[in-house]
């Protein structure tokens, strides 16, 4: 029951991560009465929110060190400090690709971790931990500079 639990907890997530999408304005369009503001806003969606970031990349190195340990660990409560960055973020964007793949790397930990978990699991789950590491390691530069 619990396995099943966490796939439809991560086909409804990732469903409602998609369906964020909305138009963008081309990036040389202006947003409003100056054309400024339309480059703040594109340099915006364009930077990583840096508790995002960090919540990721905890994500990340807690979900590899639990397989590693063979620990049965949730990282619910973390993405859940970020679900409203996240969610709000475009899809497309920095932000929004970070909370996908973190959203998915930890739907798969819950379905890997629960009685049954088919093989093919593991699997798909070690696959997104690469992505959410490949695009942590694209999306470093992006952090705002303090």
């Amino acid at each position: 029951m619990k396995r099943g639990w966490a796939i439809a907890c991560a086909v409804i997530g990732f469903t409602l991560v998609a369906g964020c999408d909305t138009p963008q304005r081309a990036a040389g369009s202006p947003s409003g009465p100056s054309g400024r503001q339309a480059g703040v806003h594109v340099e915006s969606q364009m930077q990583v929110d840096p508790k995002l970031y960090a919540v990721c990349s905890a994500i990340y190195h807690g979900v590899e060190q639990a397989l590693k340990e063979n620990r049965n660990e949730s990282f619910d409560t973390e993405l859940q400090s970020v679900q409203a960055i996240g969610s709000s973020a475009p899809p497309n964007s920095p932000n929004g690709e970070l909370f996908a793949d973190a959203q998915q790397v930890v739907a798969l930990c819950d379905a890997y971790t629960g009685e049954g978990a088919p093989a093919k699991v593991y699997n798909e789950l070690q696959d997104s931990l690469r992505t959410l590491k490949q695009a942590l390691d694209r999306y470093r530069s992006k952090l705002p500079r303090s």
